[in-house]
């Protein structure tokens, strides 16, 4: 068990107020490009925002398309997609969908579509293949993304 102390990096004012820290968007940016060009990806500032909602969009097609297999580890996804929402809010861009947002989505979808009647709950048929109707839409719309 370790004894160090949390050091926090917050600073306070004389009468005990946080003071915000003052980091300008452009530093930040800088700093993610730079994070960008580690990995051999060249972006400018304003191709952040684009690059990190292709992100999200891809991460969110592989999870409707995976959470269902059983030996494949959608925690990654789970975690990808939470990094990115709180980046772009970092940034001051649109937010983008979490994990459990994609999911909720996606099974109210299948929940609107059995009621609709686009998809039969018969016989023998349970609530995994309803759920996966939602999964075989994102197949159709993601099919010409390069992550399937």
């Amino acid at each position: 068990m370790s004894t160090t102390q949390n050091v926090s990096l917050q600073v306070y004012a004389p009468d005990g107020t946080p003071i915000s820290p003052a980091v300008s968007r452009e530093h930040l940016l800088d700093l993610a490009r730079g994070a960008y060009e580690r990995a051999g990806t060249h972006l400018e500032r304003g191709d952040i925002d684009i690059e990190l909602a292709e992100v999200a969009d891809k991460a969110a097609c592989s999870l409707l398309r995976d959470r269902w297999n059983d030996d494949f580890p959608i925690a990654a996804y789970v975690e990808l997609l939470t990094a990115v929402a709180a980046l772009r809010a970092v940034f001051g861009f649109d937010p983008t969908p979490t994990a459990r947002e994609v999911t909720d989505w996606s099974e109210k979808l299948g929940e609107h579509l059995v009621g609709l009647g686009q998809v039969r709950c018969g016989v023998g048929m349970s609530w995994w293949q309803v759920g996966q109707v939602p999964v075989q839409r994102a197949r159709s719309v993601c099919s010409s993304r390069t992550t399937w």
